[in-house]
């Protein structure tokens, strides 16, 4: 069972995509901030004893908060699988709730032992800060510019990815003496730690190598099962991904997936969350079954494609394009077992757009830190990284469309 937000079928489109990206970590969701702005109160998060609402917030405050969201029951047609594609399922599902626990270290790193002291708290609306706190990841609402609903004091910019007293200001004059640096610091799979008085980058396999493993060798055994080889290959290529930061063969054998039936995406993605300079990437996980007779009317309507295309108002040579090497046929897909940025309860579903090649990209496209909160922050930062961009060669670009939200998941996933 999970929470949807509940929506309004007149609601207009735009409120719709506005709210699926603020549960998303949205850089937009949070508002102008300043360029050092001071950590979260980890003397009030991390304390002992019960938590209580942020100043502010009353009990029934809570509850209206809480009941925004629907309780919804995700399902599928269990009969379209067999017993083999049931087992590889239920380990990705497995492997899913591990990414799912490092997304939430991800939003704070304090997150997981305010979780323990939020569920031995007692008083009113503590029920509801429970439920809340699971749905937003943290307790900050992301509903209302990451407000906090505990009295926990303000989210960190860089949430889990940087240490908490890190700020733009520091970060900065740390490349200008160290421009080697650079490279790392702008990975989309580094955290930034202190390390005495220096500053370094820790690789993602190496700071969350536990969970990581786990996930890892969930994944083998997944593609051991699976009996479709292209799903096995994308399997087999992500786990080791998550053991060596390098996802570009993961991502070309995803983009090759066919004939599959269970159509899963996992790993880091989306940059939201950080808000500091828009770089580290998030765990998340969409594990999707595709539905065969759904599947099949959509086929049938690509067969109108070249009549639409002629019908609209765009230039001849835009005319008969096709994204090269990627997937023309997602299918339709309820979705099983979101987890990460996607598992809040305000989006139905992703549409994963790939580049098929290794390409050179300006480090800063579709990074929230130009947009939003981040707008005018780290401009030196991003300069020195962009004198480092030959080396970032394969940048994954993925953009996203996200459907609105109608209370509930349809099937309306293709991711």
């Amino acid at each position: 069972m999970k929470r949807c937000l509940r929506t309004s079928l007149r609601t207009p489109l735009a409120t719709i995509a506005v709210l699926a990206l603020a549960l998303s970590g949205s850089a937009c969701a949070g508002g102008e901030t300043s360029r050092d702005q001071e950590p979260a109160d980890g003397g009030t998060a991390g304390g002992d004893g019960d938590l209580t609402l942020a100043g502010g917030i009353t009990p029934a405050d809570m509850e209206a908060r809480l009941e925004q969201f629907a309780p919804v029951t995700l399902t599928f047609d269990a009969s379209t699988l067999d017993d083999g594609q049931r087992k590889v399922l239920r380990k990705l599902v497995e492997a899913s709730v591990i990414l799912d626990g490092l997304f939430l270290r991800q939003v704070w790193e304090g997150n997981p032992g305010l979780r323990e002291r939020l569920q031995a708290s007692h008083g009113e609306g503590m029920d509801a800060a429970r439920q809340y706190f699971d749905i937003m990841y943290g307790p900050w609402d992301r509903l209302l510019e990451e407000e906090p609903f505990l009295d926990v004091g303000e989210k960190p910019l860089g949430a889990g990815y940087y240490e908490e007293d890190l700020t733009v200001t520091e970060i900065e004059a740390w490349l200008e003496e160290h421009p080697d640096d650079a490279e790392s610091f702008g990975s989309y799979f580094t955290v930034i730690r202190r390390d005495g008085d220096a500053l370094v980058a820790v690789p993602y396999s190496e700071y969350y190598r536990t969970e990581l493993e786990a996930a890892a060798t969930l994944l083998r055994e997944a593609a051991e099962l699976a009996e479709n080889e292209s799903l096995g290959r994308y399997l087999s290529t992500r786990a080791d991904a998550l053991l060596s930061d390098d996802y570009f063969d993961s991502d070309v054998a995803w983009m090759r997936l066919e004939d599959h039936l269970i159509d899963p995406t996992i790993g880091p993605y989306e940059v939201y969350e950080d808000r500091l300079f828009g770089y580290k990437a998030a765990f998340e996980s969409f594990i999707t079954i595709r539905d065969p007779a759904q599947s099949a009317r959509l086929a049938e309507l690509e067969g109108y494609m070249p009549d639409l295309e002629a019908a609209l108002p765009i230039p001849d040579e835009l005319r008969g394009r096709r994204h090269p090497g990627g997937r023309t046929d997602p299918g339709l897909q309820p979705a099983q077992r979101p987890a990460g940025p996607g598992a809040g309860g305000l989006e139905e579903g992703d549409v994963e757009q790939h580049r098929g090649g290794k390409v050179r990209q300006d480090p800063q496209a579709d990074r929230p830190g130009r947009h939003g909160a981040g707008a005018g922050r780290g401009d030196h930062f991003r300069s020195v990284l962009h004198a480092h961009s030959d080396a970032r060669t394969g940048a994954r670009h993925r953009p996203r469309l996200r459907h609105g939200t109608t209370g509930s998941y349809g099937e309306q996933s293709a991711s």
